[in-house]
């Protein structure tokens, strides 16, 4: 049986792109798309906060414990 997949060298030989070289080459100029920028925006901006939290019970003032008042 003949084999439908093709040989290294037809790979290496054959044409990188098929369809629209400058859309390929647009689309590989930018390789994070603004979904994942988003993404990443929302990690920062939760790795901040959770930093602060940290930071705030390391070295923030010591809580005391607030007075019950009695009743009448």
């Amino acid at each position: 049986m003949a084999s439908t997949e093709p040989t290294a060298e037809e790979v290496v030989a054959g044409p990188a792109v098929t369809g629209d070289l400058h859309g390929e080459m647009r689309r590989a100029a930018r390789p994070f798309s603004r979904t994942t920028r988003v993404l990443a925006a929302l990690v920062v901006l939760a790795a901040v906060f959770a930093l602060g939290a940290w930071t705030h019970a390391a070295f923030g003032p010591a809580s005391s414990p607030v007075p019950v008042r009695q009743a009448r």
